[in-house]
């Protein structure tokens, strides 16, 4: 523990008489301006493919980070590779789970994934994220905020030490 002041808090009290307490920091929000790298965006619309955004089981999403891609292809979950360079942006193969959806899910999803694969024009405005590929195709995303966990009571339900579940 530290002098530093930290917005989090965790205290468990346990009815023998024992008292836990913990602190973490939370990541600076993304502020707008910054690019594409370390915020989580959202697909909100395509336009050159054939895709229903409506069938996924949960938004598309994807997050650039470091040079890696990971995201949600509205079924399963994909990482690959990226080259970022000004306003270009060259997405490698993606390798994803496997997990089967029903159909309209698993269109959307080959479309998605698909539609993400090799060199775009990148526009970024204050939330919002345009990917243009030379083909024509152009995927719209907005940055979706990460849910907070600060300014909620929470109940301790369980505890796990590794030895012992309480």
């Amino acid at each position: 523990m530290s002098d530093a002041t930290h917005p989090a808090t965790a205290r468990l009290s346990l009815p023998d008489g024992r008292f836990f307490a913990g602190c973490c920091r939370i990541a600076p929000a993304a502020s707008a301006g910054r690019g594409i790298e370390g915020r989580r965006w959202k697909l909100a619309g395509v336009q050159g493919i054939e895709a229903d955004l409506r069938a996924a089981r949960a938004p598309a999403s994807a997050r650039f980070s470091d040079g890696r891609i990971e995201g949600f292809g509205g079924c399963n979950h994909f990482t690959g590779a990226y080259t970022l360079d000004g306003d270009r942006l060259a997405i490698g193969s993606l390798a994803a789970t496997m997990m089967a959806c029903p159909p309209a899910t698993m269109a959307l999803e080959t479309a998605v994934t698909r539609a993400l694969a090799g060199t775009f024009r990148v526009e970024v405005g204050e939330r919002t994220l345009t990917l243009t590929a030379a083909t024509g195709h152009v995927l719209a995303f907005e940055e979706a905020r990460d849910p907070a966990l600060d300014g909620g009571k929470w109940t301790v339900t369980g505890f796990n030490n590794g030895a012992r579940r309480w």
